[in-house]
């Protein structure tokens, strides 16, 4: 008789077998299982009695091989569950586990999570609109309120919408809270989690791309009031080009407002399959720059108040914020190729 394959597993690995995403324990990148056979062709196997030998190619027993999409690794369920069952993430961080139903509330928590917060970012956005009005009415005598007067009711009406904003943001932050961990570290979810979350990002993909190009149209046609005030009316008629001003940044905050209300909702399919934005690499990198994040932001945001108050630029002003989305671009570029090549130095 033949030999049979036997392999002892333990309980743990065999719910990871069965059950868990399989990660190359070399490069971090995702495995996928592919069914192997071994074939003898005139081969002997072994026997207590006498040597038997086949006069055909005949399948000796099938089993199952794992192979990485990234670096092109192989290994089969026994060496799987020995380097990965037994070794932790790249960083020492634990592996989170995440169940069904915790992945379906953080889903729902998502969903409830992003109309709110896009229309925080919307409420920022129009807030310079009556500082920019009521000074420009008060200037031509549309309103009987004295300069000082129109400056405060302005910056009145600015803080509130900026307040009621922040209590938006504060509000989803907590309820999001104890799914932070999705963002920074590694996570296993159970069994038949992927299949529903790959479900339901599927079903939503028409409706991503439907809202995210058209918040990009809208940021990318916002001149089109400057544009056409001055074509009707030229540069000398200041209340329309104020309005032409408020229709830009109406435009720019619907915009925004699509791109991060469909953007929330792509992020959380994406976090809970650790792609795009969300992989193990990117997890730990941004682990790395959190710090250099909170600096560089922090000016940023400081540069755009302090310019914004003391020009009384806003329509101009936001431009400030893609220039700096694509400079901390760079940033991070620059601060991954410094660290690969002390990694490199190093070894």
């Amino acid at each position: 008789m033949a030999k049979a394959f036997v392999a002892m597993f333990t309980a743990k690995e065999v719910s990871y077998l069965l059950f868990q995403k399989k990660i190359c324990p070399k490069c971090g990148g995702k495995m996928t299982k592919q069914k192997c056979s071994e074939l003898v062709d005139g081969a002997r196997f072994d026997s207590a009695s006498a040597p038997l030998y086949t006069k055909r190619r005949e399948v000796k027993h099938y089993y199952y091989r794992f192979l990485c999409e990234k670096c092109g690794g192989a290994k089969d369920e026994l060496e799987l569950s020995e380097c990965v069952m037994e070794q932790p993430a790249e960083d020492g961080a634990p592996i989170r586990q995440v169940s069904m139903e915790q992945a379906t509330e953080f889903i729902h928590l998502r969903y409830s999570a992003a109309k709110w917060m896009a229309l925080g970012v919307l409420l920022c956005i129009l807030s310079a609109v009556p500082v920019i009005l009521l000074g420009e009415m008060q200037e031509l005598g549309r309103v009987s309120i004295s300069e000082s007067a129109a400056a405060g009711l302005g910056c009145l009406l600015l803080m509130m919408l900026v307040a009621a904003a922040v209590g938006m943001f504060i509000h989803c932050g907590l309820k999001l809270q104890p799914y932070e961990f999705l963002e920074h570290e590694p996570v296993e979810t159970a069994y038949g989690v992927d299949g529903m979350v790959r479900e339901r990002r599927k079903g939503y993909s028409s409706r991503y791309t439907q809202l995210l190009i058209a918040g990009i149209l809208l940021c990318v046609l916002c001149p089109t009031p400057l544009f056409g005030t001055l074509v009707w009316f030229g540069d000398d008629n200041d209340w329309a080009m104020s309005l032409a001003v408020a229709g830009l940044l109406a435009m720019v905050a619907v915009g925004v407002y699509c791109i991060v209300r469909t953007c929330m909702v792509w992020g959380a399919f994406q976090l809970l399959l650790e792609e795009g934005d969300y992989t193990r690499e990117k997890k730990l990198e941004n682990r790395r720059n959190h710090a250099i994040a909170g600096i560089y932001w922090g000016v940023t945001t400081a540069l755009y108040l302090g310019y914004s108050f003391l020009t009384g630029r806003w329509g101009s002003s936001w431009i400030i914020w893609p220039v700096a989305g694509v400079g901390y671009g760079v940033l991070e570029c620059v601060l991954r190729i410094v660290r690969t090549h002390r990694k490199e130095s190093a070894n």
